[in-house]
This record gives C-alpha cells, sequence and structure tokens, in this order.
C-alpha cells in the first residue's frame, strides 16, 4: 500500500497535477449513484465510463508517464489548480459567448437540436440514455445535465478515448514498422482525436433528436474535433505547452449543457436547497481564483505532460 501511494501520489505531486478535475469527479460520483439509485440504465452506463476512464488513466499515468520509452503519452491535464479553475471559467464563458454574442448581430444559434446534451437523449424512448424521464426534480435534472454529463464525458471522450485511440496508433505503427520519426506523436495522437470523434457520434445514435437529421451527426463530429484541438494545443503540433487543458473542455461542455435548459430550468434547480450546493462549489472557485490571481503569470510555463 506504502508503494503504491509512492507511486501515484508522488507522481501527481511531481506533475503539479491539479485535485480541482478529481474534485469536479467527486461531485459527478454522487449524480452516477442516484441514476443507479433509481435503476436507470444510464446510471450503469456513466459508471462503466468512469471506471474505465479511472483505470485507463491509472495505467497510463503508473506505467508510462515516467518511462524511458520512445513515446509519451499524452494527458491534457492542467498542472495547477489556479490553471485548472482560470481554464475551467475561461471555457465556460468561451462557450457562453459563442452562444450569445452573435444574437447582437441578428443571429441566432442557440437551438434545442444543436444543443442536445447526452445526458437527456432518449426522453422519448426506452433507449441507455433514459436517465430522467421518470424524475420530477428540477434538481436532478439540472445536475445531471449540467454536471454529470460534461464531466463524466471530457473525462472519456477528450482523455480515455483519445489515450485508447493513441494506444491503436503505436500498436499498429509497430506492428507494420512504420516511423514517421518527429512525426510519430502527431500520427498517434491524430488516431486518437478520430477514435474519439467516432465514439461521440456514435453515443448520439442514442438521440432521437439527432437520428431524424442526420447533418446534426456531422456538427458532433466538428464540436468533438474543435474541443480536442483547443484542450491539447499546440501538443498537436510539437510544442510541449498545454493550450488549454481538460478544465477548458469541461467548462465548454458545462455551459452547452446549461444553456440547451434554459434560464427557467437553471433557476429552478439552482435556488433549491440542493441548488445552493453548486452554487457554493462556483462561489469558491471564484474566491480561489481570486486570491490566487498572481499566479496568472506563470501560466505560459504549465506543460501537459
Amino acid at each position: 500500500m506504502t508503494e503504491f501511494k509512492n507511486i501515484l501520489i508522488g507522481n501527481l505531486e511531481k506533475k503539479n497535477f491539479n485535485f480541482i478535475f478529481i474534485l469536479f469527479l467527486i461531485i459527478a460520483s454522487i449524480g452516477v449513484w442516484w441514476l443507479q439509485s433509481k435503476g436507470l440504465a444510464s446510471g450503469s452506463l456513466y459508471l462503466s465510463l468512469l471506471t474505465m476512464g479511472a483505470v485507463l488513466i491509472f495505467y497510463i499515468f503508473t506505467f508510462f508517464i515516467e518511462s524511458s520509452s520512445e513515446y509519451s503519452f499524452v494527458m491534457p491535464i492542467n498542472r495547477s489548480n489556479f490553471r485548472a479553475v482560470f481554464m475551467f471559467f475561461l471555457g465556460f464563458l468561451a462557450m457562453l459567448a459563442v452562444l450569445f454574442v452573435p444574437q447582437f448581430f441578428g443571429a441566432n444559434i442557440v437551438s434545442t437540436e444543436v444543443l442536445s446534451p447526452l445526458a437527456s437523449f432518449g426522453l422519448t424512448g426506452e433507449t441507455t440514455f433514459q436517465a430522467l424521464k421518470i424524475s420530477g426534480d428540477p434538481f436532478w435534472t439540472f445536475f445531471i445535465i449540467g454536471w454529470v454529463a460534461p464531466v463524466i464525458e471530457e473525462w472519456v471522450l477528450c482523455v480515455t478515448f483519445v489515450l485508447l485511440g493513441i494506444l491503436l496508433a503505436y500498436a499498429i505503427r509497430k506492428s507494420l514498422s512504420l516511423d514517421y520519426g518527429a512525426g510519430n506523436k502527431r500520427f498517434d495522437l491524430s488516431v486518437g482525436f478520430v477514435f474519439s470523434i467516432i465514439m461521440f457520434v456514435v453515443l448520439h445514435s442514442f438521440n432521437n433528436t439527432y437520428v431524424n437529421n442526420p447533418i446534426l451527426f456531422v456538427w458532433a463530429g466538428v464540436f468533438r474535433l474543435v474541443l480536442n484541438m483547443l484542450v491539447y494545443g499546440f501538443f498537436f503540433f510539437g510544442s510541449t505547452n498545454a493550450f488549454l487543458g481538460l478544465m477548458f473542455g469541461v467548462g465548454v461542455h458545462m455551459a452547452n449543457n446549461w444553456v440547451s435548459m434554459g434560464w427557467s430550468a437553471i433557476q429552478s434547480a439552482l435556488l433549491s436547497g440542493s441548488g445552493l450546493i453548486i452554487v457554493s462549489v462556483f462561489v469558491m472557485l471564484l474566491v480561489f481564483l481570486v486570491l490566487k490571481w498572481k499566479n496568472i503569470n506563470s501560466m505560459h510555463k504549465t506543460r501537459v505532460v
């Protein structure tokens, strides 16, 4: 047990791994427990995704990150708590800007179809994502769509599936004796992106809205590609400097899902007794950001791996 602690905790501290995302995952696990307690299939699905991500990340983090092999796996983890919080709010506000700024120029891109969150899929049928149909509680509806879904989906789609794609690309290169020199990492990461996009599109097949409008599958793929590029940033072009990181992706995804629910649903949920907990978390993160603002000048030194 001591050796396990030294390997995992020691590496986390050495790499200035932020614990903000771990906090987000812990909070999201409460929603997974609730789904499980209601006997909903989506609870088992999210639990499987959460567990799969944790196991794979632990395996890679423990055995590959510190290895001296020719290849280091990409970990888009923001390397400090301050950077994690800053990028989360940056992603959240950036998505709000993308959705609402065009309205000042007479264009409205806020659409129920375009913003349809994964957690609300299948509300008209017995599908895997029938997560909220039997719940009349506004807080739990908001919590599953607005917190659990974006956190777990970014954990899986932006990290786990990308890493699985990288492993696949690495195996292909080795089995076919392919060597692109300095371009090996770029090739592997490209395959990782493609695998992540494919899985994101496949998951959207559970959405009745998307099935009735196939062009939205293209939208889903483009959204995933752009977000992955922003999260992994300049590493794709050969630099080890992180551009935005995982918490930026969580912020973007969370803002998208919040807007999809509408202001009245958000207000009803956050003003409830349970909703004040989420409000408190946001307030504490903002206070932390203000107190640590002096660290803003050192953010450009942060690295992905």
